[in-house]
């Protein structure tokens, strides 16, 4: 029997804020940069992608946590992988892009929180 809403554990909750916070703050970096001029488009591409792809994949996460899917450790793992490259590219363009760098320290933070709860689902 799976556990209800309730039931779920305070980290589990963390896990999915911090999922759903970085679900939006991905949307919302790599929809700024849509548009963008010329040269400026062709170097943000691959951050727009993996943005877009981050936020699919906390979005996931966040689905198979909150009904305590018994694939929510492994969810959870690349969910941490995707967050990581999505900050590392980021943090490439803080500079360039105003929403680069808080993006970045969000991605950070949910890896942080999905790796932690791939550990104890894990455990």
């Amino acid at each position: 029997m799976h556990q209800t809403q309730q039931q779920l554990s305070q980290e589990m909750k963390d896990c999915i804020a911090a999922c759903y916070a970085c679900a939006q703050i991905c949307n919302q970096c790599s929809d700024s940069m849509i548009g963008l001029p010329g040269a400026q488009a062709e170097m943000m591409q691959r951050c727009i992608r993996l943005c877009r792809e981050c936020a699919d994949i906390c979005l996931q996460s966040a689905a198979w946590m909150s009904r305590v899917s018994e694939l929510s450790e492994r969810i959870c793992q690349l969910c941490a992988d995707v967050c990581n490259l999505c900050a590392e590219e980021c943090a490439r363009h803080a500079q360039h892009h105003a929403l680069c760098g808080p993006c970045g320290q969000e991605c950070r933070r949910c890896a942080d929180a999905c790796r932690r709860m791939a550990m104890a689902k894990a455990a």
